[in-house]
């Protein structure tokens, strides 16, 4: 007997009738509210599910091919030849967790399409980017992260990687400590920079992270206190057995359109603007201190996320490491923020199932609307084996057309594409 094949076109209409039926359903049918809401939630599943088999990529046609980064190696996917975005990948191999790959740490670069590649430093170091045409930032680490913390320095070289100048936190001591997660050159050519004051209560350390902008000649400009403006009780690892306790863990800065700041803070599952003259809190967004209802999103939120910016259209961008979904899912999130009623609303998202990626990670919109993801800590063993996706950039479609694999255990904190 021969098996009927199911065509997309079936899937599609399927999918319409389900649809048209979940929302007659929640409308006329009346139930008990527990048992309502328990078909709601496996119709939605349902739904999902066949959304995800229609997004699947043909891997057919994929060119892959693999290299070497120093020993590293690395499988480079081609999904979409012509709508890969034409600029260079600026990076560092930033954690190491395989014994194999052992101190092969380095700041590198690669072609648009990973076809070739350069290595410039070797030893640890976080978020390398090109400044302007003639030059590059980066930060150098002194010591093995604890906690994704790490002291360090924020280096401004010419292209060539001759050091022009370095910034550290005013008042930099063992207890008032530079960190590793983001900088932010500004236009009046000040530099924007992450620390970690160190508060000792009986047995324990709290971190208590700070924002300084500080001037070339490493003069303080202006200094934000995230423990002056928000409260411990909005964090979801102030009773964290480990020592240090890191409250907040603030992981990335951005200027935003007016002017003031955004402010990412994972352990809240929060992030916040920040008045940039006065140091007050504008608004919350997301977490317990949350102040934006969620729209057409529905985990109705991130958890734990990273590197929250503003893209040009005026819509906040985050990778959503999603630690306290269930099941975990990491997202990558657009929402269209309505700063004036308080809401935000889900516009784009791009995931992939039983792609879980615990810490770091980063997305950057491209000029022709691509999106660059590092997907960071990505242990998704479920889904994949020995090599595992460390960037991938999709198009505005939520088409991947291309993709850079690494070995387990080697994982990119962050990744970006300048031209």
């Amino acid at each position: 007997m021969n098996k009927m094949k199911i065509t997309k076109r079936d899937i599609i209409i399927s999918t319409i009738i389900l649809i048209i039926s979940f929302q007659v359903f929640t409308k006329y049918y009346f139930l008990i509210e527990p048992v309502k809401q328990n078909i709601k939630y496996s119709i939605k599943s349902i739904i999902y599910k066949i959304y995800e088999k229609l997004t699947n990529e043909d891997d057919t046609n994929v060119k892959t091919f693999s290299k070497y980064i120093g020993k590293i190696p690395y499988i480079v996917k081609i999904y979409k030849k012509n709508e890969i975005y034409d600029g260079k990948i600026y990076s560092a191999i930033s954690a190491i967790h395989n014994k194999e790959y052992k101190n092969q740490n380095v700041l590198f670069t690669l072609s648009s399409d990973g076809e070739s590649n350069s290595i410039h430093k070797v030893g640890k170091y976080h978020v390398f980017k090109k400044i302007d045409p003639d030059k590059l930032g980066f930060i150098k680490e002194f010591c093995e992260p604890q906690w994704g913390i790490a002291d360090s320095v924020v280096i401004i070289s010419d292209k060539n990687f001759k050091s022009m100048n370095k910034y550290y936190p005013k008042n930099h001591t063992s207890l008032y400590s530079s960190d590793a997660h983001d900088f932010l050159i500004l236009t009046n050519k000040n530099c924007m920079i992450l620390g970690y004051d160190k508060i000792f209560k009986k047995k324990s350390v709290f971190l208590q992270p700070f924002i300084q902008e500080v001037t070339p000649k490493n003069e303080l400009a202006r200094e934000y206190k995230i423990d002056d403006i928000t409260t411990h009780i909005e964090s979801y690892n102030y009773e964290n057995i480990y020592n240090p306790v890191d409250v907040f863990h603030t992981n990335s800065i951005w200027i935003d359109f007016d002017e003031n700041i955004l402010v990412s803070n994972r352990n809240t599952s929060q992030i916040i603007k920040i008045d940039r003259k006065t140091g007050d809190i504008i608004w919350r967004f997301g977490g317990k201190g949350n102040q934006f209802k969620f729209i057409n999103d529905r985990y109705n939120g991130f958890s734990y996320q990273h590197g929250a910016s503003r893209n040009c259209n005026g819509n906040i961008l985050l990778f959503d490491n999603g630690n306290e979904h269930i099941p975990p899912q990491t997202r990558v999130l657009e929402y269209n923020i309505d700063e004036k009623n308080k809401t935000a609303t889900l516009v784009w998202e791009y995931y992939e199932k039983e792609m879980f990626c615990g810490s770091m990670g980063y997305v950057q919109e491209l000029e022709n609307k691509n999106k660059l993801i590092t997907w960071g800590k990505n242990d998704s063993e479920n889904k994949y084996k020995n090599f595992f996706p460390q960037i991938t950039e999709v198009n505005n479609k939520g088409k991947k057309v291309m993709e850079i694999l690494m070995p387990k255990g080697v994982y990119l904190y962050r990744a970006y594409k300048f031209d």
